[in-house]
């Protein structure tokens, strides 16, 4: 009985059906969130831990290890030096963006790197040139600043460079030594060394009027200038015949240095030259001039004006 019924075919289709189950496996939640896991390879406990080790290492590297702090140092033309630089780059160790060290290699900008070698060297204008190598080197050109007018306020001379920033103090001034012309603040205000001193527009116009001057007044050479204070509108011109020549901040110094050749070339005696003590060109159609023995001398409250053509 028992063959007959392993026989029949109810028996024999449950035994087929019974050789070709499967167990299905428990199917996983179709929410975003445990889609983008899949994706990413975190559905797993094995991708869950690999990616906390990679973090720990990353971490690591970022905040514990040396290995990627700049230290090497390849300084490429220029007045600073490798040693500078990378002891500039030690210090920046010191402090930290957001836990990072600022010298690390990842996080250092040539932006970064400029700010704080003005901090130590003020002469240094910006960096020119910035390139990493890993793990832990950085090529770099330094730029430095040029003294192109000395400022002097009191008895205190400072070299200004072509920004208008004053990064050095002389200490001891010797006009044989330093060839810039000077400009000369009658405030007697010191400046702070690294920062700007508000010049800008002075030495813009002073820079325009050199030029012109030369080009025009072959009677006299300027030996230095004089500003009332930096807000001052006034720029004065000392020559090395003696007399002084009065600028208007606010008008083209091309077209006042016109003037001053028309007048001193049709309106003054070149004999009477080493007399005079000033010419004043700061009204638009009017230039004043005046001798040193006249009553129009500075210590007089007259002048006498002459109309330019």
């Amino acid at each position: 009985m028992k063959e007959i019924r392993f026989r029949r075919p109810e028996f024999q289709q449950k035994l087929r059906r019974a050789r070709s189950y499967e167990r299905k496996n428990e199917p996983l939640p179709q929410g975003g969130a445990s889609s983008a896991l899949r994706h990413i390879g975190l559905a797993t406990r094995f991708g869950q831990g690999a990616t906390v080790l990679l973090f720990l290492l990353i971490l690591y590297f970022l905040t514990i290890s040396r290995v990627f702090l700049v230290t090497n140092v390849i300084a490429v033309g220029g007045k600073v030096t490798s040693d500078q630089v990378a002891g500039v780059l030690a210090r920046m160790e010191k402090s930290r963006i957001w836990l990072i060290p600022s010298n690390h290699i990842f996080v250092l900008s040539s932006k970064r790197l400029t700010t704080e070698l003005a901090k130590s060297f003020p002469e240094v204008r910006s960096v020119t040139s910035f390139k990493k190598h890993l793990p832990a080197t950085v090529e770099v050109a330094v730029e430095t600043r040029e003294g192109k007018y000395i400022w002097r306020a009191g008895d205190n001379y400072y070299l200004l460079d072509q920004d208008g920033v004053v990064f050095e103090e002389l200490q001891n001034y010797d006009p044989a030594v330093y060839k810039q012309a000077v400009i000369t603040d009658e405030t007697e205000e010191r400046p702070k060394i690294g920062q700007s001193s508000g010049t800008e527009k002075i030495l813009g116009f002073i820079d325009a009027l050199s030029a012109r001057w030369s080009e025009l007044i072959k009677v006299t050479s300027y030996r230095s200038f004089f500003v009332p204070g930096i807000k001052s509108t006034d720029v004065i011109a000392e020559t090395e015949l003696g007399f002084r020549v009065y600028f208007d901040l606010e008008r083209s110094a091309r077209g006042q240095v016109a003037n001053l050749n028309f007048v001193l070339t049709r309106e003054i005696d070149p004999a009477t030259y080493a007399g005079l003590s000033y010419i004043d060109l700061r009204l638009p159609t009017q230039a004043y001039y005046c001798y040193k023995d006249a009553p129009c001398a500075p210590e007089q409250a007259t002048s006498t004006p002459i109309i330019i053509k």
